[in-house]
């Protein structure tokens, strides 16, 4: 998903047709480029949640009237990414400093793992990685945490709509949701060479059994 003009505010959301509660975590990942860091604030981004986001501006709100779930985007100023949460009346905005490249030179592969009911009182735990890429394989890489850990209470049985809003200049690519970090990492068979890229979006849901 990329679009080069800020004239318009662009939103897509698709139905997930899949229980994103069966297990005990819940994984998702995505390409994200920031192509140019030209308007000061959060910049749109990705959300796992219970409904469709219809602002483009929601990750700037601090409630959405029912939003229940999981976000990531950039920071207002633009260079880094951060975790946002919501549990039906209010949102949780964690810390970032990433750090990356505006310029649309630097493509990040992120990842965001949530851990039900595990946190204090039982609240779900919601972390965002960076995954920094083993001499340019996805395989034998590593995460590094960006920013603390949100703990939030979300009812994660209604989860199931992806949005994505786009503010201004920031392509993504290869979104993926699963159970574990394997699932959603993408790893080529021998014979495929190119990961990274932003030529399309792709959404891959693995099915419960």
């Amino acid at each position: 998903v990329r679009s080069d003009t800020n004239a318009n505010n662009d939103l897509f959301s698709r139905s997930i047709n899949t229980s994103l509660d069966g297990g005990s975590e819940l994984w998702f990942s995505l390409l994200a480029n920031k192509l140019q860091n030209n308007f000061s604030a959060a910049e749109g981004g990705l959300v796992i949640g219970n409904q469709a986001v219809n602002n483009t501006r929601i990750l700037l709100d601090t409630g959405n009237t029912g939003l229940s779930g999981f976000g990531i985007a950039p920071t207002t100023s633009g260079n880094n990414w951060t975790a946002y949460a919501w549990n039906g009346s209010s949102q949780t905005v964690g810390d970032a400093n990433l750090g990356v490249a505006t310029n649309g030179t630097e493509t990040n592969l992120l990842v965001g793992k949530v851990s039900y009911n595990t946190g204090a009182g039982g609240t779900d735990e919601y972390s965002i990685y960076q995954y920094v890429l083993n001499a340019g394989s996805v395989t034998g890489g590593s995460l590094n945490q960006i920013g603390s850990t949100i703990e939030i209470d979300v009812t994660e049985g209604d989860l199931d709509t992806l949005s994505l809003t786009r503010q201004v200049n920031t392509a993504y690519d290869e979104i993926r949701i699963g159970e574990s970090l394997d699932d959603v990492l993408g790893i080529p068979e021998p014979s495929t060479t190119a990961l990274l890229g932003l030529g399309g979006l792709a959404l891959i849901l693995r099915r419960r059994k």
